[in-house]
């Protein structure tokens, strides 16, 4: 499947000459953001002091098992929507392997998840998503800041796309909002519009 064939599906229509995905997201009044927090913060200062990213981790500013367990509520909010549908995931950049953050964590990226995902790293291609441990590669590409990643969950129409320890939900369907703030609340996450969009 393909990014003009998800689109279609999902009945957007975008000029990717003047556009970009993540721009859309951005633009798009339904979309809603994945985050730690409630809201948008707007005090940058107070920010970044709570700003959750992996060179935290690697420079020593944040614990790693403090980085892992926000970074496994969002693993957790994948799988749980990767249960109920039929999903597809796209790394958006081709030079994840080459990429700093990829050859400090080449020991938990699953090997053989790695070699589905090369296929379409920078490419307009998405792969249908059956194993967990692919699953699980794909969020870790996005959440230690190797690549954003685009998944879309087929049977209730979501794009997602994660990059580092936030999201972007595009919903076909808004009726699936309920069932996915459910999921984020349980993960102890939330949901809230995305603040170019309020």
């Amino acid at each position: 499947m393909n990014t003009s064939e998800i689109l279609k599906e999902m009945n957007i229509t975008f000029d990717d000459e003047k556009d970009s995905l993540f721009d859309f997201f951005l633009k798009h009044k339904g979309t809603k953001v994945l985050d730690i927090f409630p809201k948008t913060i707007n005090y940058n200062e107070k920010y970044r002091t709570v700003e959750v990213f992996y060179q935290k981790v690697l420079d020593h500013c944040m614990k790693k098992q403090e980085f892992e367990n926000i970074e496994n509520r969002f693993l957790y909010f994948v799988k749980t929507l990767w249960l109920y549908n039929e999903t597809y995931v796209n790394i958006l950049s081709p030079e994840i392997f080459n990429n700093y953050y990829y050859k400090r964590n080449k020991k938990i990226l699953k090997k053989n998840s790695i070699v589905n995902l090369k296929s379409i790293a920078g490419t307009d291609e998405f792969l249908l998503i059956k194993d967990k441990n692919v699953l699980g590669s794909a969020c870790i590409i996005a959440t230690r800041d190797i690549s954003p990643v685009v998944f879309y969950f087929r049977n209730s129409k979501i794009l997602f796309l994660l990059n580092g320890c936030t999201g972007l939900l595009y919903y076909g369907f808004p009726n699936d909002i309920l069932f996915t703030k459910r999921v984020a609340n349980n993960c102890s996450l939330y949901l809230h519009k995305a603040e170019a969009n309020k």
